[in-house]
């Protein structure tokens, strides 16, 4: 049996500052006497505030892809801070990451469009690496790069859901409304940004749609 009188000795302070003393019910299926307290990690292996070692399935539920801690992350973590980390502008490096002749390779992941821009979900089971692929030689018959829609606001205010009634929202009204339906009735899959946009952008839309 482990020697856990540290973890013991938190989860009682714990327990006056949180409720239950842990801050997830999943803590509550812990295989041990209390929840535990980790101090460190590292790669495939946790310690507790005990210095109890334990291999590390978890992983914090699927993130460490790289396990714990692992050097290269750190070092490039480390160089990036001193440059600073939030900017709030255009920088270099993003241009690099998004650059078109990067093909990444997915597996058992999802990827969908969210307002214009592409979302990926690798989920518990996903991974994603860069792959040494081609774009030509690669089935693009669901190709996500070249649809683009807009995505309904919601709208409303009470009822059930951000909807308002039914949850369903308010129907885009003014010649934002015309541009909407003659865009679902042409199936244009042009994205319009109605934040960007002036009447008169809205307007030269439609007519270069066919519309009036």
């Amino acid at each position: 049996m482990n020697e856990l009188s540290n973890s013991k000795k938190l989860y009682e302070k714990a327990k006056l500052y949180i409720s239950g003393g842990i801050s997830s019910q999943i803590r509550t299926l812990e295989h041990s006497e209390v929840p535990l307290f980790i101090k460190s990690a590292k790669g495939s292996k946790i310690w507790d505030v005990d210095n109890n070692e334990y291999i590390d399935y978890i992983q914090g539920m699927g993130p460490n892809i790289f396990g714990h801690a692992p050097n290269f992350l750190n070092n490039a973590v480390s160089n990036e801070i001193k440059n600073g980390m939030i900017y709030a502008a255009q920088f270099e490096n993003e241009i690099e990451v998004a650059q078109n002749d990067v093909v990444l390779d997915l597996k058992d992941a999802r990827a969908n469009l969210v307002r214009g821009h592409m979302r990926l979900s690798l989920g518990k089971k996903g991974s994603m690496k860069e792959s040494n692929t081609t774009l030509d030689n690669i089935k693009q018959s669901v190709n996500l790069s070249d649809l683009e829609y807009e995505m309904p606001r919601m709208g409303g205010r009470g009822g059930p859901g951000r909807g308002g009634p039914r949850g369903g929202g308010r129907k885009p009204s003014g010649r934002w409304g015309d541009l909407m339906q003659l865009k679902r009735e042409t199936g244009n899959k042009k994205f319009f940004n109605r934040d960007e946009m002036t009447e008169d952008q809205i307007v030269a839309a439609i007519k270069e749609m066919g519309g009036e």
